[in-house]
């Protein structure tokens, strides 16, 4: 019996031209950019120093609903005013609503902690 003839490997080679008649990349770019807590999708020119767009929050963060007051005069005699802290939301967030496990506190001191759907409490829950 002769020996068996070993075939040759072949490797393929793929070959890219660059078309000169392809558009160049546009200036202003969609991009989704993050940071702790939120996600920022929008229009980012190059450098991504100038942006327009909005900010989501997405993932888990803190919001701090807060109201302003009018205190009366200060003591330079223009008007002063006081920042109370209203309610405060820690937990998860899903397109810029709270969306599963998360605690809601008023400034009376009550809570709930449990579950939120769509922005609301949803679910099991403790108040």
């Amino acid at each position: 019996m002769a020996p068996k003839k070993q075939q040759p490997k072949v490797e393929e080679e793929v070959v890219v031209q660059e078309s000169e008649d392809e558009p160049e990349e546009p200036e202003i770019l969609t991009k989704c950019l993050r940071a702790p807590g939120q996600l920022f999708y929008g229009e980012v020119k190059a450098g991504y120093k100038q942006r327009k767009g909005r900010w989501i929050r997405h993932g888990k963060g803190q919001q701090i609903m807060t109201a302003v007051t009018p205190m009366g005069l200060g003591p330079n005699q223009r008007p002063a005013f006081e920042t109370l802290v209203v309610s405060i939301y820690e937990g998860a967030w899903e397109e810029d609503v709270p969306c599963g496990e998360g605690r809601y506190r008023w400034s009376d001191g009550s809570s709930y902690e449990g579950n939120f759907e769509q922005g609301r409490m949803h679910g099991q829950g403790r108040f």
